[in-house]
């Protein structure tokens, strides 16, 4: 035989495989074969068909209960998986252009501001695909149950720093930037203008803050209690944002936010950001995708044109802002610093 004309012969069947997966998401032997149409009989000789051209044993043998995987039957699962998912693509790829599967994109509300008007060059650019957006304010667990059911095909969301760059079973999760955090007064506040504001400090004062059933209140929680901060009373709580800087501008409060969203609402509110002698942890703005994005150049390539524009966008705002503080442009009244945060977290 020529050499590059190695032939393999490959006696594990898209069937077999299917059986497997099907038997993980049942828990049960039983319940598999009745949604299959099949005898118990034949699903367990399905499996040791596999096992059998495998040389290993994919389930512990046990009366009673669920299967439960051996570590070589986790792998298995994981490669099952990814054939499964690869042919499907293999499908989708070949499908004629007016059938070709659509994408559903989830954004954070607060991520969405610098990414809605690039879902739509993206329509330009993929004529092909149609292309919905869905604001979805949820935590990132259930925006990660999403892209691994594949309601979403990609989503923009943002976590707390303590949740890193990781994979989830069938989610990839990357990391696009940090979205700092800041807290603000108001000019009237007795820490206003006090240079090293310690955590200490703060803790004498109530925050500002949303419900516990907001997304992003886990978020800034993270934060403050990395610094000492997370038993601070609070003064408010409320999902309405206006409610919380106005909060904040007739009392003695604080309020943990955005660092980069803007400056109007702060201003008009005559908040300022304080001096602080301990860095917040600053959440992180992530990319979720399943594995369709392992298939799916076109998808990929849109997941990556989204990443780098947001990416892009964030680090040219907290350049000029940064240039204007050195130019003396914007600058609260008092002796603070100058970046200057919008939404609330």
């Amino acid at each position: 035989m020529p050499w590059g004309m190695i032939r393999v012969q490959c006696h594990i069947t898209l069937r077999q495989l299917e059986i497997l997966l099907l038997v993980i998401e049942q828990s049960s032997f039983r319940k598999a074969a009745a949604s299959l149409g099949l005898s118990p009989v034949a699903v367990g000789e399905h499996i040791r068909a596999l096992e059998d051209r495998l040389r290993v044993s994919l389930f512990h043998r046990r009366r009673g209960g669920p299967p439960v995987l051996t570590p070589a039957g986790e792998l298995a699962a994981e490669r099952a998986r990814a054939v499964i998912a690869a042919v499907n693509h293999l499908e989708a790829d070949l499908l004629p252009l007016s059938i070709r599967p659509n994408w559903r994109i989830g954004l954070a509300p607060y991520v969405s501001r610098n990414l809605l008007g690039r879902v739509a060059e993206l329509r330009k650019r993929y004529p092909d695909r149609a292309i919905t957006t869905d604001i979805c304010d949820r935590e990132t667990e259930a925006i990660t149950a999403m892209v691994a059911s594949g309601e979403f095909d990609i989503a923009i969301t943002i976590t707390d720093s303590s949740d890193g760059e990781r994979h989830e079973g069938v989610v990839r999760k990357d990391i696009i930037i940090d979205e700092p955090l800041a807290i603000f007064v108001a000019q009237t506040h007795p820490l206003a203008g006090k240079r090293g504001v310690t955590a200490a400090d703060l803790a004498d004062y109530p925050n500002a803050t949303l419900t516990v059933a907001h997304p992003l209140r886990h978020v800034t929680d993270a934060s403050l209690s990395a610094c000492g901060l997370g038993t601070v009373h609070h003064a408010i709580e409320t999902d309405d944002y206006s409610e919380i800087l106005a909060s904040v501008g007739h009392s003695r409060s604080f309020a943990c936010m955005f660092a980069e969203s803007g400056r109007a609402d702060t201003v008009a509110h005559r908040l300022i950001m304080l001096d602080l002698a301990f860095a917040l942890p600053a959440p992180q703005v992530v990319m979720l995708t399943n594995e369709t994005a392992a298939f799916d150049r076109q998808l990929r390539l849109a997941a990556e044109y989204l990443a780098n524009h947001y990416r892009s966008e964030a680090g040219m705002a907290r350049r000029s802002k940064g240039s204007a503080v050195r130019d003396g442009i914007g600058r609260p009244t008092d002796s603070s610093t100058a970046r200057v945060a919008g939404h609330v977290c």
